[in-house]
């Protein structure tokens, strides 16, 4: 329960898991070293759609990023992070072998993730689901990212197209 897998019952003795009924994915911090957990509904009766671990010493949604672990060493030798809004758009882009990506994990983008980015590259290409939700984090993150004094083009997805379907390249980014 203290790391938030189990939570305590209200109404009767015992515990329940957290994740259940949910697709859980490792979040692991810079080093590889698993520190929480995020999961996405598997039914939409069940909210909220996605569900992190609670704060711990060593999780903090303000602070840490799915993927980066495994997009560290490239982001470095190119110079260039593609951030993306979820879980499954980071897990299809390394498929396709954009290893730069990663994501924050539902939450706005923080100074201490731009902190965290200008420490590894120039430059932050922002690709964000093609919705009101995508378009008001595309914003926030614009505001936040030139603080770290980062380069910070975007590209939008089409409509209705998840933004797995972006390639980067060294001059931008294109979404088929």
């Amino acid at each position: 329960a203290r790391v938030g897998l189990a939570v305590r019952r209200e109404d009767s003795p015992g515990c329940y898991d957290r994740f259940r009924n949910r697709l859980m994915f490792p979040i692991s911090d810079s080093a590889g070293r698993v520190i929480g957990f995020g999961a996405r509904t598997l039914s939409d009766e069940d909210q909220p759609k996605y569900l992190n671990s609670p704060q711990t010493p060593l999780f903090s949604k303000g602070r840490c990023f799915f993927g980066l672990a495994q997009a560290r060493a490239t982001i470095r030798t190119r110079g260039t992070a593609v951030l993306l809004e979820g879980y499954t758009d980071v897990i299809m882009a390394h498929q396709e072998g954009a290893e730069e990506t990663l994501a924050v994990l539902g939450t706005a983008l923080t100074q201490e993730h731009a902190r965290v980015l200008s420490r590894l590259c120039e430059r932050v290409v922002l690709i964000f689901d093609a919705d009101e939700a995508g378009l008001t984090s595309t914003l926030r993150s614009i505001e936040v990212l030139p603080n770290g004094n980062l380069a910070v083009p975007v590209a939008t997805p089409p409509a209705r197209q998840d933004p797995g379907g972006c390639t980067v390249a060294s001059h931008g980014a294109a979404c088929r």
